[in-house]
């Protein structure tokens, strides 16, 4: 063997081997999980005092799904090194996964002191919109880009969120710049096909969707997000025809099930909402807003017991006020004024802003002969509420009912003035003024009630105005 080869041996036996930690981020990065955890399992048991390794074991245990686990490892690195932005962000990204925002913002806050880098913005941005402020959102994706413009990602994440703040135009600029940067994702081409479709680029968004099926062959939600475009422009029977292509390459597409069930209701296909709504709910029954729909789905079909058997669910599993309205209205329909009531009450406890909340209790009051407490449920929805005349109209009917004639007729006045439909507030004042006894009066409103409702006006106005010809007679 040669002088040469002798050396060159030397060097090869004094090259260092690869840092093992090295070699178990490179199976980490490959989302190669179980070798990354052999790996980083091999490194902790060598240097027990090592964050990188705990850290990494932490990583791969969540990419396997072992949320305890990892917990606990992220928690062991961050004790051994406290001021690690790295290992810091990296538990705030687990946090935001498992969904324990609280703890990420915790984190993020922490790590963006000691380093503000690009990604803790974007995870910051992510953080506000798990938690639902997506001008908050904004705002960090707006730094991210800032500390870093080519940031694929956060344009990305932008334009989702600037699409549910309305600015359409502003989200497909962020999706255009997304792809700019990174014209192999799916995802971006999926979305962008979805404002695509919104601002009727119909073209555009078929083209969108081809790509997205390009790069991933059988990419489901590229037909899921279309439909939904589809479906929020009330073109049902696409939407219906796009979460069906979705299904047909991913069955347990949950989000594909929703639009399918929603769209098949918006187009008076009951039977089919409810077996789209079935099978979605097998997927995933922890959702309220599933059971809240399917119950307004089997309320349509007349089958009141499983509407009620639904609200209630939605309302166990997330109890908001609209949910307690949509079970009170039903329940007032079919004769449960108590339970409408105590519905009511607690709709009005949650959210004592929403007008049409009081205008519903003061009609079931109403219903009940409580007429005081209907009065004062229609006042206060007249003070917060923009329809007023049909406030003013309940509350007038009300006063007439309590034999308050003046106070009465004066809202219907009032109501008459502001409706948007007079002849519906002059109708009920011509009735009205018919029961008072001012039979001149009733005549003239019946007959403008025909006049601003045309024909239709007559049915409504007939008692008042064959009272009015019986006593011509």
């Amino acid at each position: 063997m040669g002088r040469w080869s002798l050396q060159f041996l030397l060097l090869l036996s004094l090259s260092p081997a690869q840092d093992p930690l090295e070699s178990a981020a490179d199976k980490l990065q490959a989302k190669d999980y179980r070798g990354a955890l052999d790996a980083f399992a091999k490194a902790v048991d060598a240097d027990p005092q090592s964050p990188r390794a705990w850290d990494g074991r932490a990583r791969a245990k969540h990419g396997l799904g072992d949320a305890a686990g990892a917990r606990a490892d992220f928690k062991k690195a961050v004790d051994l090194d406290p001021k690690n932005a790295e290992i810091l962000l990296h538990r705030a990204i687990f946090n935001l996964e498992t969904k324990d925002v609280s703890a990420a913002f915790a984190d993020l806050s922490r790590s963006y002191a000691i380093n503000p880098s690009a990604a803790a913005a974007y995870q910051f941005g992510l953080a506000w919109k798990a938690k639902g402020f997506p001008k908050e959102a904004v705002q960090n994706l707006d730094k991210a880009i800032e500390l870093d413009p080519s940031h694929a990602a956060a344009f990305r994440e932008r334009g989702f969120l600037k699409r549910d703040l309305g600015d359409l135009k502003g989200s497909l600029a962020d999706y255009d710049k997304s792809i700019q940067l990174d014209p192999a994702s799916e995802v971006s081409f999926a979305h962008r096909a979805r404002i695509k479709t919104l601002l009727r680029d119909f073209d555009g968004a078929a083209s969108d969707v081809a790509k997205a099926l390009e790069l991933k062959p059988g990419y489901a939600a590229a037909y899921e997000l279309r439909g939904q475009a589809r479906y929020e422009l009330g073109h049902y029977a696409e939407a219906v025809e796009d979460c069906r292509r979705a299904l047909e390459i991913d069955a347990k597409l949950t989000p594909a099930w929703y639009y399918l069930g929603i769209s098949r209701k918006r187009q008076g296909d009951f039977r089919g909402a409810l077996t789209s709504l079935d099978r979605l709910l097998e997927l995933e029954p922890q959702y309220a807003v599933t059971w809240n729909l399917r119950a307004s789905v089997r309320e349509g079909l007349s089958d009141v017991p499983g509407a009620l058997e639904d609200y209630t669910r939605a309302i166990q599993i997330g109890p908001n006020s609209g949910r307690f309205v949509d079970r009170a209205r039903l329940r007032w329909h079919t004769g449960d004024l108590a339970g409408a009531l105590s519905d009511a009450d607690q709709a009005v406890t949650l959210n004592n802003t929403n007008p049409a909340w009081y205008n519903l209790r003061g009609l079931i009051h109403s219903s009940c002969g409580d007429f005081e407490h209907a009065e004062k449920d229609f006042s206060r929805a007249y003070q917060i509420g923009v329809s007023k005349d049909l406030y003013l109209k309940n509350r007038g009917l009300v006063r007439l009912r309590r034999r308050d004639f003046v106070d009465g007729l004066d809202d219907l006045e009032k109501a008459s003035k502001l409706s948007r439909e007079p002849a519906n507030a002059i109708e009920e004042r011509s009735l009205a003024l018919e029961y008072f006894g001012d039979r001149l009066g009733a005549w003239d409103d019946a007959w403008s009630a025909i006049h601003y409702g045309e024909r239709r006006g007559l049915a409504i106005v007939a008692p008042a105005v064959l009272r009015r010809l019986e006593t011509d007679r």
